[in-house]
């Protein structure tokens, strides 16, 4: 993850985030460890705080004024059977010119899934699609800052079955299955963003 100066790697349900610049994490919020590697100026940063398998990681950006400030990113945790956002602060450390402290912070946005999710493209608006592993399907993981009357906080749209019947639990929607996708890409060409889905 290039944008945060990190590299993730994932051991059944622990997420760990490593600084591949400088070599070390320096902060540890709620839910992260500090685990020390052979040499003392290494550290990982360690995400335990849900129970399943993470399958996949990425970084998005985050929709405008829907979180304080200091959040720039967030990143985007699938397991089989869920997706949560977790934000993400990063600040300059002092005396140093690449180094930078990583924050995070609980969002309190997930949902449960019941396809598992790869292929995380976010765009720089703070949409977020993916691709369905078992069914090749586009989502998109739609959240807003409150409920309302015509939607939930969170919730996941299948842009391969069409609007009505994504909202609706699988086994009452009918009809086609929808279109699969072997390839999700995201390209920015003259400030104009496109997702691009090739199967």
């Amino acid at each position: 993850m290039p944008e945060i100066d990190r590299a993730w790697i994932s051991i059944d349900h622990k997420l760990f985030l490593w600084d591949y610049i400088d070599g070390c994490v320096s902060s540890s919020p709620p839910g992260f460890t500090v685990l020390f590697t052979k040499n003392a100026s290494q550290e990982l940063a360690s995400f335990m705080d849900q129970p399943d398998v993470i399958t996949h990681v990425a970084l998005s950006k985050p929709k405008q004024g829907m979180f304080v400030d200091n959040i720039r990113h967030l990143l985007v945790i699938c397991t089989p059977i869920s997706v949560l956002l977790i934000g993400v602060a990063l600040s300059p450390v002092p005396g140093s010119l690449n180094r930078k402290d990583l924050q995070l912070y609980a969002t309190d946005l997930s949902i449960s899934t019941d396809v598992e999710m790869g292929s995380v493209i976010g765009t720089d608006d703070g949409r977020i699609f993916m691709r369905g592993a078992q069914d090749g399907h586009l989502y998109e993981f739609h959240y807003q800052e409150k409920e309302s009357w015509f939607g939930k906080r969170v919730y996941l749209i299948d842009h391969s079955r069409g609007a009505v019947q994504s909202l609706l639990p699988r086994f009452v929607a009918t009809g086609s299955e929808g279109a699969s996708l072997d390839i999700l890409a995201l390209t920015r060409l003259r400030s104009v963003q496109s997702v691009y889905y090739f199967s």
